[in-house]
């Protein structure tokens, strides 16, 4: 009896830990915490963390989009700078890149660009990067950001350079072109 109590309470909590990943519809998804409306790519796997959005299609390692939102003067990651309302799209490009590189399992960083952008016109910025792993994985990423509804927006896309950015990048700007932003009724 005791050994059946102990396992049936293990089966509780490594089920109750597990993240559950669902089939991204082929519908326009809405995720209410995020105030925004959007595409999921075809094929990719969801999963909705309280605070964000991430998707994936042939793992996190391999291919991921993340979709957060951060307060300003929050604390960042892995850097002391924080996000201020005074801030230009370029400025806040400039946070986050360093906020990137101050992350300690990632090496060998390069900027490729860093430019304005917009996102379904709200002024923001664009950046494309490539790192590495601790485990010698390259890594190519792209990130939006931009303010809304007084929050920085952060659209990130990482995969493994040599073969699953290629696949995939594509599944990550048609994303970022069908985002609808919902802003607050106050």
């Amino acid at each position: 009896m005791k050994n059946n109590l102990l396992f049936t309470a293990l089966l509780i909590c490594c089920v109750g830990c597990t993240t559950i990943w669902v089939k991204a519809p082929e519908i326009e998804y809405k995720h209410s915490g995020l105030k925004i409306r959007a595409m999921l790519p075809s094929k990719w796997m969801r999963y909705t963390p309280d605070k964000g959005l991430i998707l994936t299609k042939d793992g996190t390692t391999l291919d991921i989009i993340s979709v957060s939102r951060i307060r300003f003067k929050d604390k960042l990651e892995f850097t002391k700078r924080q996000f201020t309302e005074d801030m230009s799209v370029l400025d806040l490009a400039e946070v986050e890149i360093d906020n990137f590189k101050s992350d300690t399992n990632r090496t060998q960083w390069t900027i490729l660009q860093n430019k304005p952008a917009m996102v379904r016109s709200v002024d923001a910025y664009f950046f494309e990067y490539t790192c590495e792993s601790l485990s010698g994985l390259k890594i190519h990423g792209q990130q939006y950001g931009f303010i809304f509804n007084n929050f920085v927006y952060r659209i990130r896309f990482e995969a493994a350079d040599q073969f699953y950015y290629g696949k995939t990048v594509d599944d990550f700007l048609q994303f970022v072109k069908s985002i609808n932003l919902e802003p607050t009724k106050d």
